[in-house]
């Protein structure tokens, strides 16, 4: 529990990936990329409840190695590659629920392949959704302006077109206003919005800002980067 709210952390890691076989358990700097996620929840360990949704035996093993029991397997039918996060977060809730025969107030959903954020910015973010009562908080990264949406092409017929009708206006880089994209960092969802809303972006949805660099590893190449990075 932290400041009277029970918090619940989903880690999804289903076994299928098309990039790396087994990426949530592909090893980075020495030990399977999940576990720099579940490590840093170990150090939460008083106040965040975790749930590792996997469906996979393997990951299953790898998990448990480490003290985390996944209590339930995901099911196939949010499993495969079309599988949304909304829908693992909500079996989650709902499985972690009946077992605690507790509600939790706050979920967090942290993705293995953001292997390097820091304890500080979960209480952040905890902090900011408790106190404004966000529905939820979603941690996001400025667009450089050389890739602002506005500039975005695509190809229709094989012809270039702007994705954005703004973009035929021409605007200059003065002109332009700040964006941002998700870095999948972390999230953060009230019981409401999951429950109630059946979203993942509630109609109160604050942004928690990181201008630093955010690893996100999808491919091996990622993987080499990381670890540079982690070495460096």
């Amino acid at each position: 529990m932290y400041r009277n709210k029970n918090i619940l952390a989903v880690v999804p890691a289903r076994g299928g990936s098309k990039g790396v076989p087994f990426k949530n358990v592909h090893i980075l700097a020495g030990k399977p990329l999940i576990y720099w996620t579940l490590e840093l929840l170990q150090e939460l360990d008083e106040l965040i409840k975790t749930f590792v949704s996997t469906d996979s035996k393997k990951i299953k093993e790898i998990v448990e190695k480490i003290g985390f029991k996944p209590e339930v397997m995901r099911p196939d039918n949010i499993s495969g590659d079309y599988a949304k996060d909304f829908e693992v977060i909500e079996h989650a809730l709902n499985e972690m629920e009946k077992i605690d025969n507790k509600k939790y107030d706050i979920i967090l959903m942290l993705q293995p392949t953001s292997p390097l954020r820091k304890r500080e910015q979960i209480i952040e973010i905890l902090d900011l959704i408790i106190d404004n009562n966000y529905d939820s908080v979603w941690t996001v990264s400025p667009t450089d302006l050389k890739f602002h949406p506005v500039k975005q092409l695509k190809i229709e017929k094989g012809l270039l077109k702007y994705v954005m009708n703004e973009g035929y206006r021409l605007p200059t880089r003065q002109s332009l206003y700040n964006t941002y994209y998700v870095n999948g960092l972390a999230y953060a969802f009230s019981r409401d919005c999951i429950i109630k809303q059946k979203s993942r972006i509630g109609k109160k949805t604050a942004p928690f800002i990181i201008k630093e660099k955010v690893i996100n590893i999808d491919t091996l190449e990622d993987f080499k980067k990381a670890e540079e990075y982690i070495k460096s």
